[in-house]
């Protein structure tokens, strides 16, 4: 219990930048690798096609195409970890993590699974004020930890979608810890 068994990867997108990913305002619509860090309200995209720039920055212009986000990190599969079956507890939990760059060195640096944001070089002001600060500073990112003992066994992870949604709730959906999501979705939270 308590073991970092993966990561998230993705790029990450404080609240004040969501008007900037791709597909905004229906950012979910064709994306389902979108993670939400509970605390400060980041994003994580982790489709790979909306880090294509980033990921052969990263890798090498000779990377194969696509880039993986696994292929800069083994353990940047989060993103594909199932929901549990009904009946089944989930394993793992997400936890925010937050990389501090300076304190990196280059090659640690270079497997950290997650880029901040950062409108390009050719925004204009106002935008650049809008957007704030954000992709300075710490590299907002998740990892994936073991809720108990782990042993030759798939990883669920409970995506705790919200309860009171006006979409209707996928049909394969059962939610193992419904009192957790109604906290976590609650206004004042959400």
């Amino acid at each position: 219990a308590g073991s970092i068994v993966a990561f998230v990867p993705g790029i990450s997108y404080a609240k004040s930048q969501v008007r900037w990913m791709p597909g905004y305002p229906a950012v979910a619509q064709g994306n389902a690798y979108l993670t939400l860090r509970s605390g400060d309200g980041a994003v994580l995209d982790a489709k790979e096609e909306h880090a294509r720039d980033v990921l052969h920055l990263a890798l090498g212009p000779n990377t194969a195409d696509p880039p993986r986000w696994e292929m800069l990190n083994c353990m940047a599969v989060g993103q594909y970890l199932n929901h549990p079956p009904k009946g089944t507890p989930p394993n793992v939990l997400t936890y925010p993590v937050d990389f501090q760059p300076a304190r990196l060195s280059r090659s640690q640096s270079g497997v950290v699974p997650n880029r901040n944001f950062a409108l390009p070089p050719d925004a204009d002001m106002l935008s650049r004020w809008v957007a704030g600060s954000a992709h300075e500073g710490p590299t907002r990112g998740l990892v994936v930890m073991a809720r108990r003992d782990l042993r030759d066994e798939e990883l669920f992870l409970n995506y705790r979608l919200n309860p009171d949604s006006e979409t209707p709730l996928p049909e394969w959906y059962d939610d193992p810890e419904p009192e957790e999501s109604r906290r976590r979705w609650a206004p004042d939270k959400a």
